[in-house]
């Protein structure tokens, strides 16, 4: 196998009139973070390497990258009874994690519907704030409310997004 890599290697060279690299092949991870690119960054200090969190007490997952409350975004809306929802229904889904609060992405709900046109359920994106073993995590997820004709369901979890991040200074 080694062999005919090599061969297919230097004949690719020869044929297209290439000169050999002199630094060693890099290392191609096959991984959600690699194939994903920069939807989840790697920190650039130390690709694919844990970085120290900013208070010294536990260490960031490979495929996180470290921010701080003034990156996150502002609420799209204010709405408290949503937002308790929304925190009750995450921390269901993140056992043994503390909710700290949820920042509503969008000002209005999205809807999804059935090729009659008809009203299935209606979702929103939210941005999760939650502490797990001594470090503020952020974390993106989608709820969703069943509509049965006349009135909407409880929330529900729809499902969880790609952004992932430790935050740093959470007060």
């Amino acid at each position: 196998m080694i062999k005919r890599f090599v061969l297919c290697s230097l004949l690719c060279f020869a044929v297209a009139g290439c000169v050999p690299s002199e630094r060693p092949l890099d290392v191609v991870r096959h991984d959600a973070a690699g194939l994903l690119g920069s939807a989840v960054a790697r920190p650039e200090s130390h690709p694919g390497m844990p970085v120290p969190d900013v208070r010294g007490n536990a260490q960031a997952r490979p495929s996180e990258r470290v921010v701080t409350m003034a990156q996150l975004p502002k609420p799209a809306r204010k709405d408290p009874a949503l937002e308790a929802q929304m925190r009750k229904v995450a921390s269901a889904t993140l056992d043994g994690s503390v909710v700290l609060r949820a920042i509503i992405k969008s000002s209005d709900w999205a809807y999804d519907r059935n090729k009659l046109g008809q009203i299935v359920d209606r979702y929103q994106t939210a941005y999760i704030i939650y502490q797990e073993g001594g470090v503020h995590r952020v974390m993106e997820m989608g709820f969703k409310q069943p509509y049965n004709g006349r009135t909407y369901g409880a929330l529900t979890l729809r499902g969880v997004g790609l952004y992932r991040a430790i935050v740093s200074d959470y007060r």
